[in-house]
């Protein structure tokens, strides 16, 4: 009696333990390149921002990643044509949620494979970014069995942020959408997106940010915390100047082709790219002028923050100087508080404009606060505008004053912002910072008087 107990109490235990273990399949895309191993069904619960992957969308979705990855660099044809022995792509699913995204090349008797470990959930961009790393990869050491050549990470970054920007709907296929598609090819889909500006999100993200330079995206294991948070948008528009260059895919592809026969991508890059350069200074060149095309601001031109802050503090404090000559109150949030609308209205454009013409040559975070001064101020001057019936500029009065309390308040803080950026920027004697720092508009000492 108590071993039929001892049995039950087991199968009472073990059997839904067993049965709650997830099915695993595996499943072929279309080329047969890739190979997708995992649950075969998605998880139901997610975590804000993720896709479900279960192997048959996982493998619609690779091979969408690879053509548009093959179009955007101009390799399709070389794929169709080429008579080497093609590395499959194995992609296994882990439903562990921490599961990071590694890529493993295994060494083949002809060519290499690659492994490629997800999470079942995950978000779009990583799923791109490392299914463009594998296809890469694979392209790039077709011709070799001997040594992995690993390719620069500013080009694996930069097609997986290219392709994501002119195709973000089509790349990733999720079962609540699978249903109803109509069969297309991926790369009419890619080609279809083709319109939309790729380069919308990288203008608005290095209008405030110094962009890396050619040496930084050559070397990204060197670069600070903050400096690496602008590596994926300068990747982009990096490759995406490459590809606009005369002959720029070809370029490119040969670039690829020659790797692993340099022991290190440079060499590649100026032989492949030497119709365009002759020495990395000219790549340098070229990149400058870039940003400058781009973004209008010039890194070479660019202040110091010690410099910006200084023009920021002088355009506040000579504007408001000569708007207000032998006045008591000289101060910007006077002028807001006490001043008729009419009257303080040339004042307010005129500091506006010259914050904006700073804009160009100010470091990154001048640049920020210039701006939330001309928010401050373009708020102020809104309030100003005459109400067109009389009676509701008289019931706006209180609003009026309220609007100009909060504009000063506003004002106060983005003053002691400033005064934390010149400490920050002038990191002098003590006694010097203290008084930068409660003495906002105070001019300050010019290097030749300090002995």
């Amino acid at each position: 009696m108590l071993k039929r107990l001892t049995i039950l109490f087991f199968l009472a235990v073990l059997v839904p333990r067993l049965q709650a273990q997830p099915e695993f399949v595996t499943t072929h895309s279309l080329s047969k390149q890739f190979v997708i191993y995992g649950p075969k069904e998605a998880p139901k619960k997610l975590r804000m921002g993720r896709t479900p992957l279960d192997p048959a969308l996982t493998a619609v979705s690779c091979e969408r990643i690879k053509q548009a990855v093959l179009v955007e660099i101009g390799g399709m044809e070389q794929w169709r044509l080429s008579n080497q022995q093609i590395g499959n792509i194995y992609v296994v699913l882990h439903p562990a949620l921490n599961q990071e995204a590694v890529i493993t090349p295994i060494r083949g008797t002809k060519c290499f494979t690659y492994r490629v470990d997800l999470p079942n959930e995950i978000e779009p961009a990583r799923l791109v970014e490392a299914i463009t790393h594998a296809v890469l990869l694979e392209l790039v050491n077709r011709h070799t069995s001997e040594q992995v050549t690993q390719i620069p990470l500013w080009l694996a970054k930069g097609v997986s942020a290219q392709v994501q920007a002119v195709a973000p709907e089509s790349l990733v296929l999720e079962q609540h959408k699978s249903q109803g598609l109509v069969p297309s090819s991926p790369i009419a889909s890619v080609n279809g997106k083709l319109k939309i500006d790729p380069l919308h999100g990288i203008r608005e993200t290095l209008q405030h940010c110094n962009p890396l330079s050619f040496d930084e995206l050559c070397w990204p294991g060197t670069l600070t915390a903050e400096r690496a948070s602008h590596f994926e948008p300068c990747a982009q528009l990096f490759l995406y100047e490459l590809l606009r260059l005369k002959n720029g895919r070809v370029c490119l592809m040969k670039m690829l082709g020659d790797m692993p026969n340099y022991l290190n991508w440079q060499i590649a890059f100026m032989q492949a790219f030497s119709p365009h350069f002759k020495q990395a200074v000219d790549v340098e060149k070229w990149w400058s002028l870039t940003l400058v095309n781009l973004t209008g601001r010039d890194p070479s031109r660019i202040w110091s923050r010690e410099q910006s802050i200084e023009r920021i503090d002088a355009v506040l404090r000579i504007s408001v100087r000569d708007a207000t000559p032998g006045s008591g109150d000289s101060s910007l949030q006077g002028i807001i508080s006490t001043w008729e609308p009419a009257r303080q209205k040339p004042v307010l454009m005129k500091i506006l404009g010259q914050l904006r013409a700073l804009r160009t040559r100010l470091q990154p975070e001048s640049v920020a606060l210039a701006d939330e001064y001309c928010h401050a101020l373009e708020a102020c001057l809104k309030n100003g505008q005459k109400d067109p019936v009389f009676l509701l500029r008289a019931f706006s009065r209180n609003d009026a004053a309220e609007v100009r309390q909060l504009t000063c308040a506003k004002i106060d803080q983005l003053d002691q912002k400033r005064a934390a950026l010149r400490k920050k920027a002038h990191p002098s004697t003590r006694e010097e910072a203290i008084l930068s720092a409660l003495e906002i508009a105070t001019p300050r000492k010019s290097p030749s008087s300090k002995q």
